[in-house]
């Protein structure tokens, strides 16, 4: 406590004091001390409420429709203006477009990929490699379990088995996130376009699958 502090609370309790003394007689203090007990507990009641609703308002899950800074309504140049050319481009009409994470030694941890059709994006996903940090996505991250994500979306998410990938695809389409398992833990993660779902199905093993297409990326990236 400063002194400033503790000169203005002996002031005010002084004050109090010699209030007291001057109106003990004309006022009636009882109802007075239990009004102002009454208000400080209503609202202090208020508060809480508030405190609280605002607590399980931010906890609920939600449409997350940006990722890495990155909006599903950005195109290409937006892309290239706020993250630079892309390390790695595939394809010619449909591009997916790779961006290295790298550590203090230039190897690459971890990227981000982004999936077109046309100009319009599909995906963002977060692919982790070693990195010891990874993303949060609504309080889901790498290594999160399916426990955890069936916690924090409460079912609403459905499963997909692409026949060129080990795991599972988590898609909760409501909410416009996706994850990917293997071993039950969280390997990617990130946000779909959901007029783009069906790329997010069994087709994707079919395309440059993102797990395959992460560790070479990494491979080619890391022997440059």
């Amino acid at each position: 406590m400063t002194l400033g502090t503790s000169i203005f609370l002996s002031v005010l309790l002084l004050g109090t004091v010699f209030l007291f003394i001057a109106t003990k007689d004309r006022w009636n203090w009882k109802k007075i001390i239990l009004w102002m007990l009454s208000l400080m507990v209503v609202l202090f009641a208020i508060g809480a409420g508030v405190t609280y609703l605002y607590l399980s308002l931010r906890d609920q899950p939600k449409v997350q429709d940006s990722f890495w800074d990155i909006t599903l309504k950005m195109s290409k140049a937006d892309i290239k203006l706020l993250k630079g050319e892309p390390d790695k481009v595939v394809g010619e009409t449909d591009q997916r477009w790779s961006y290295y994470i790298k550590d203090d030694l230039n190897k690459v941890t971890s990227l981000y990929e982004i999936q077109f059709k046309g100009d319009v994006i599909q995906f963002v996903v977060y692919i982790n490699i070693n990195a010891i940090f990874s993303p949060y996505l609504q309080g889901i991250t790498v290594n999160s379990t399916l426990n955890d994500i069936n916690s924090r979306f409460g079912g609403e998410c459905r499963f997909e088995a692409p026949h060129n990938m080990l795991g599972r695809i988590i898609i909760c389409k409501k909410y416009h996130v996706v994850f990917v398992l293997e071993k039950d833990s969280v390997k990617m993660l990130g946000i779909f376009n959901p007029g783009y779902e069906e790329f997010l199905g069994s087709n994707w093993g079919n395309e440059s699958n993102i797990d395959n297409q992460g560790h070479s990326s990494t491979q080619e990236a890391n022997h440059k």
